[in-house]
């Protein structure tokens, strides 16, 4: 019996794209144990190793971008919608736009890492999951509208957004 864990193996990224987070599930003491345990289970790593995570994460972000995909057009204004409302409810007023990111592609990049973080990971895997495995609409490679909602959903009511509008 083979129980080596399934990836992704488009364009050589390694993710585990056949398993469901659930470390937001767990008691409050477990969740951060859980979130890491999750995370290196996502990257197919046994201890965490930056090098290879921000290698995955650039190779996942180009698989979203990549214009060779019938549904690159679908995709991008998905993701773009994603990106924008990120940095409507995330981010200080100009705070993406005055620091060390001088390209959109620079300021993708981040907002895609950003995906990776605790509040956020356990609907990010499921986004990956779902495009990685072509089980979007029509079970084709295309961005679910579902889950990038649902994101959204999460950013608008983040504890960050809060305090940045003053009403945390």
């Amino acid at each position: 019996m083979n129980n080596k864990k399934e990836s992704s193996n488009i364009n050589n990224i390694n993710y585990c794209s056949d398993f469901i987070c659930t470390y937001h599930l767990h008691d409050l003491e477990d969740q951060d144990d859980m979130y890491k345990y999750q995370m290196l289970e996502a990257f197919m790593i046994k201890e965490w190793n930056n090098e290879i995570v921000n290698k995955t994460v650039k190779l996942l972000f180009n698989e979203f971008m990549d214009e060779s995909n019938p549904y690159y057009i679908e995709n991008m204004t998905q993701i773009e919608r994603l990106f924008e409302k990120m940095e409507y409810y995330l981010f200080p007023e100009n705070y993406l736009k005055n620091g060390t990111l001088e390209t959109k592609v620079d300021k993708q990049i981040f907002l895609f890492q950003y995906l990776f973080v605790f509040d956020y990971f356990f609907k990010t895997h499921e986004l990956i999951c779902i495009f990685l495995n072509g089980k979007g609409k029509n079970n084709k490679k295309i961005v679910s509208e579902k889950t990038i909602d649902e994101l959204i959903k999460l950013f608008s009511n983040s504890e960050w957004n809060q305090i940045n509008n003053g009403s945390g």
